[in-house]
């Protein structure tokens, strides 16, 4: 399928949305992520092509279609080859397709097509020779997660009978909610709260276990609480405490109307009760967090309207350029596309042969270039520095402090470590003629930055790491368009600091 340009924007905002999808998070096990987003875009541009960019008036049709040229695509690429290996191909990528195309159909919120959207999927599967009825192997293999926790995704027929779990708990939670095991709670949780965790142990005790609610297990509700509650569900540590509160009431409400047996109910309220502080424990400990839920709880934290589509595209765009910058400094493969490439203006620029005894030596000013790329991209990616992406981007970022360094080299064969007062203020003095007032201020906003880095990694002396933020101190109190800021004025507020200093003492 050719790239079609107009839908790119709109591709990518539902790409970074599903990437923190429960569904899309099934899948990492098994593919990589390159392989995922292929067969995400792919199906998009068909979905949009066929039925518009107005998701609530997608059709069933429009699905089954993008799904198709899905397969099309990888036919013809396949060519003439062995029919066999290319239906294997076809399975091997449904159940991602399908995910996706599921994703979709749950995002439009076109409810009223699900009985013909679930036998849309079967249609496909039977055109196709795929799925269950056709590689039973693929699902029954020891080695194809057959075992629960399931990994997999829902079959057609499982998610219908999730979905009758879902419409009975609803009637169930009118019920809870009026009753005499609510009343006692409802002054320390509210009923949102509860509803939510209550649909989250239902919801995942069927997609990972394949059970209804009256055959529970307690070990199973051990594990969904220690694990799928605290690696996954967006929510602050401190709101641990009322889970179990919350499913022990629920629980008791679905013994004393039958819903559950009495014996069965009380070996999962004990185990409720044991596995609490556990849970609460690892709830604590961002290490136990997966990524969507950082990401949920990022938004959270900078006070993102999740309903705000737009507000959550950008934090998303954000952090996924924060996160290639990362991965950038730490010589990990990145998207270049997200990341600052710095000019290499060091390969050409006028140098010095010596200076204080040390000699210029390209393979120096290279080492100087790249190790400042990858420090600019560290700092530009770290959550101290985020106020910087309000002020400027990432680009000026890189480049001002690559430059920098570059010259500083090129002009007194100064490595970061060697910097002092006396070169910074050099350079300083030459890029102030050189650049806008505004360049220049946001020249000098991130150098304050790497020089505190670079002192907190203990990259400078105490003397040196005085005198060059002095000079940026001076800066700051008398910047000034072309008005250059002398040593001895730097000399000055640095004595002035001292003083204050010693008066602390």
């Amino acid at each position: 399928m050719e790239k079609n340009s107009a839908f790119d924007k709109q591709i990518n905002d539902y790409w970074q949305q599903y990437k923190i999808s429960d569904i899309y998070l099934g899948f990492t096990d098994m593919y990589d992520e390159d392989e995922l987003k292929t067969i995400f875009d792919n199906f998009m541009k068909g979905l949009l092509t066929l039925g518009g960019t107005n998701k609530k008036k997608w059709q069933v049709d429009n699905y089954e279609m993008a799904m198709e040229l899905v397969f099309s695509d990888i036919s013809d690429q396949f060519g003439d080859s062995d029919k066999k290996a290319l239906t294997r191909e076809f399975q091997d990528v449904l159940e991602p397709l399908e995910g996706v195309a599921i994703y979709a159909f749950d995002d439009a919120g076109n409810s009223k097509q699900g009985p013909d959207f679930d036998a849309m999927l079967v249609e496909v599967e039977d055109d196709f020779k795929i799925g269950a009825a056709y590689y039973p192997e693929y699902y029954t293999d020891p080695d194809a997660d057959d075992k629960p926790p399931y990994k997999k995704p829902l079959d057609a027929t499982q998610k219908r009978t999730l979905a009758n779990i879902k419409s009975d708990l609803a009637n169930w939670l009118a019920d809870f909610k009026e009753s005499d095991e609510w009343r006692m709670l409802n002054d320390a949780v509210s009923f949102d709260d509860a509803d939510w965790y209550i649909h989250i142990l239902v919801e995942q005790l069927y997609t990972q276990y394949h059970i209804a609610p009256k055959d529970w297990g307690v070990e199973m509700v051990r594990a969904v609480m220690t694990d799928y509650f605290v690696s996954n569900v967006g929510m602050t540590a401190d709101k641990y405490k009322d889970v179990a509160p919350s499913l022990l009431t629920f629980v008791g409400f679905m013994k004393s109307h039958g819903l559950i047996d009495s014996d069965q109910a009380n070996l999962i309220l004990k185990g409720i009760q044991d596995i609490n502080d556990t849970m609460i424990a690892r709830a604590q400990d961002p290490q136990n967090y997966s990524e969507s839920k950082k990401m949920i709880l990022a938004m959270q934290e900078a006070k993102i309207d999740m309903k705000d589509q737009d507000a959550v595209n950008a934090f998303m765009a954000r952090s996924n350029e924060n996160t290639q910058a990362e991965r950038a400094s730490k010589g990990l493969t990145y998207d270049q596309t997200l990341v600052s490439q710095p000019k290499e203006d060091y390969l050409t620029m006028k140098h010095v042969a010596e200076r204080d005894g040390h000699k210029f030596s390209k393979s120096v000013a290279t080492k100087v270039h790249d190790d400042m790329a990858r420090t600019a991209w560290y700092l530009w990616s770290q959550p101290a520095q985020q106020h910087l992406h309000d002020r400027l981007n990432e680009a000026t970022f890189v480049n001002a402090l690559v430059l920098f360094a570059d010259e500083v080299y090129a002009q007194t064969v100064a490595t970061p470590k060697r910097w002092n007062g006396e070169n910074v203020q050099t350079i300083l003095a030459g890029r102030k003629q050189e650049i806008s007032r505004v360049s220049y201020q946001q020249l000098v906003t991130s150098l304050e930055v790497l020089v505190s880095y670079l002192v907190e990694q203990g990259k400078f002396t105490k003397g040196n790491a005085a005198a060059v933020q002095a000079v940026l101190d001076a800066e700051h109190e008398d910047l000034q368009y072309g008005k250059v800021v002398s040593m001895q004025q730097a000399k000055k507020l640095l004595g002035k600091k001292k003083k204050r200093n010693k008066r602390r003492k």
